[in-house]
């Protein structure tokens, strides 16, 4: 079999395909591992070691409060926080969480959330919902490093403080 190039359009200048058997679409200079360029390293967990608070993060807004029934006793914890999804949205990792008052008072509790790469932290946030009625959740929304800072595959939330 033999191999010829064919003329792109500028748009696709660069690239290199090969026509019968297998066709291979890769800008010229890049390697296809690690060892020959960094860039394929980028989306590997465990390709390099992310410092926490080496990276920026964008902040964090609560977008709804839900009523709910006040559900509160002895054996339950003042506040729940349950994650509902992490994504990439407007070139930031995204954390959503729920955020719900199990006290019988009104409270403003703290939740601190960590960004993680391959288990190890990478970012952390820390938002208060001031003033969550008994029974009321908060949706918010934490804006993590840049996408092009570093990969976030996972995160977790822990409850800093109710804020009486």
């Amino acid at each position: 079999m033999t191999l010829r190039k064919l003329a792109l359009p500028a748009a696709f200048a660069g690239l290199a395909l090969a026509i019968g058997g297998t066709a291979i679409a890769q800008p010229y200079g890049y390697g296809r591992t690690c060892a020959e360029n960094q860039l394929n390293c980028a989306y590997q967990p465990y390709g390099h070691s992310p410092q926490l608070g080496a990276v920026p993060t964008g902040g964090s807004r609560e977008i709804q409060r839900l009523n709910g029934p006040p559900a509160f006793g002895p054996n339950l914890p003042l506040v729940s926080t349950q994650i509902d999804g992490l994504r990439a949205i407007y070139e930031h990792w995204m954390l959503t969480i729920v955020i719900r008052n199990q006290a019988p008072d009104l409270i403003s509790p703290m939740v601190t959330c960590t960004f993680t790469n391959g288990g190890r932290p990478v970012a952390q946030i820390t938002h208060t919902s001031y003033a969550l009625a008994p029974g009321q959740s908060a949706i918010v929304e934490l804006d993590g490093p840049p996408v092009t800072a570093s990969y976030v595959d996972g995160g977790s939330c822990q409850v800093v403080g109710p804020l009486m």
